[in-house]
């Protein structure tokens, strides 16, 4: 769970090289304040649930998260709750990966489910630390944050949870090799 080897390294490089170019080029603006509507988290959840949540909450929180929050320049008060915590929330799906998927990775029903379930997890994360953060940064009021954060966050989940379970099998295909 915690060595890494030089393949891990390579493909969590790749996946989170792909995120940010999602996060970059594939996204819909929503605020002055940051906020868009992107498929930004589907790389990191295959990362989370091909490597397990350690590796997934280091690729997400600490790399991808760094990376994001030098490129939207909103500085590093924001690091902590928005990128940190927020996308090292992808974590989640590697805690789960045990219910979603068996050694062989084969799917079933339940892999569909516990997708959804640990995805939506981390959306609900992510959605808390962004209304807090817009509070503590920005000074939004509890309503204006949650209206605010709910109406990008939980559209990118619909966007991100479609793809992801559309490629599932695809996915876990592509782990048994």
């Amino acid at each position: 769970v915690f060595f890494f080897s030089v393949q891990d390294i390579c493909e969590i490089a790749i996946f989170i090289g792909i995120a940010v170019v999602f996060d970059v080029f594939v996204k819909i603006q929503i605020g002055a304040t940051g906020g868009s509507l992107n498929i930004a988290m589907l790389p990191l959840f295959v990362i989370a649930l091909r490597h397990g949540w350690f590796k997934g909450f280091l690729a997400g929180g600490l790399v991808f998260g760094f990376i994001t929050c030098l490129i939207d320049g909103y500085g590093f008060q924001t690091y902590p709750l928005e990128y940190f915590i927020g996308f090292g929330s992808v974590a989640v799906l590697g805690l789960l990966k045990p219910l979603i998927t068996d050694d062989n990775y084969n799917v079933t029903w339940h892999s569909y489910a516990f997708s959804t379930v640990g995805m939506l997890a981390a959306y609900i994360i992510r959605f808390f630390c962004g209304t807090l953060d817009s509070m503590i940064i920005y000074g939004y009021d509890f309503i204006g944050s949650v209206v605010y954060n709910a109406g990008y966050i939980f559209p990118s989940f619909i966007a991100v949870c479609a793809l992801f379970l559309g490629l599932l099998i695809n996915i876990l295909k592509a782990f048994r090799a």
